[in-house]
C-alpha cells in the first residue's frame, strides 16, 4: 500500500497501517510507504511497480559460513573460460571476468541468484563435494565444473 506524503487522507492511511500490523494477521503480508513529495495522482506508477516487485519477491536467505564455503572456488566452462566465487561478508559473489561481479543470494541451500539480471545457480553436489553449478541465465543452460 503507498499513498502520497501530501494528500489529505495520510494521517488515516497511517493509521490503517498501524491497525493492519498491530493485528498481526497470521494470513496477511503487506508493505506500506509514505511516497514523499508526491499526491494522488502520483503514486499509481509507482505503487503498481512496488507491488508487482513485493508479489515476486524471492528469498533471500542468510546461510553460515560454512555452508557458503563450500560453493568458493574457481570454476570452468566447457570452453576453458575461468569463473570465481567468492565469500564476500557471508554472501557470495559470482566474478564472470574482470569487470562482472554478481552478488548472490540464497533462494535455498544450493539455490543462488541474482538481482542484476536473470541469472539462477544450482549448485551440484555428489557425496557432500561440490561438482559444480547449473546456470541459467537468458540464452540458455550450462553446466560450470568446479576445478578447485
Amino acid at each position: 500500500m503507498t499513498i502520497g506524503g501530501v494528500e489529505r487522507s495520510a494521517i488515516g492511511f497511517e493509521k490503517l497501517v498501524s491497525h493492519m500490523t498491530d493485528r498481526h494477521y497470521t494470513s496477511v503480508r503487506f508493505r506500506s510507504k509514505v511516497l514523499e513529495n508526491t499526491g494522488h495522482s502520483g503514486t499509481k506508477n509507482e505503487t503498481y511497480s512496488r507491488g508487482l516487485q513485493y508479489v515476486f519477491e524471492r528469498p533471500s536467505l542468510k546461510l553460515d559460513a560454512a555452508g557458503l564455503n563450500k560453493y568458493v572456488g574457481t570454476y570452468e566452462l566447457a570452453d576453458g573460460y575461468k569463473v570465481e566465487i567468492k565469500n564476500e561478508n557471508n554472501s557470495l559473489a559470482l566474478y564472470l571476468g574482470n569487470n562482472n561481479k554478481y552478488q548472490l543470494y540464497a533462494a535455498g541451500e544450493a539455490d543462488f541468484y541474482s538481482v542484476n539480471e536473470f541469472l539462477n545457480i544450482h549448485f551440484k553436489n555428489n557425496n557432500a563435494k561440490v561438482e559444480g553449478f547449473q546456470l541459467d541465465q537468458y540464452g540458455g543452460t550450462q553446466f560450470i565444473k568446479k576445478t578447485n
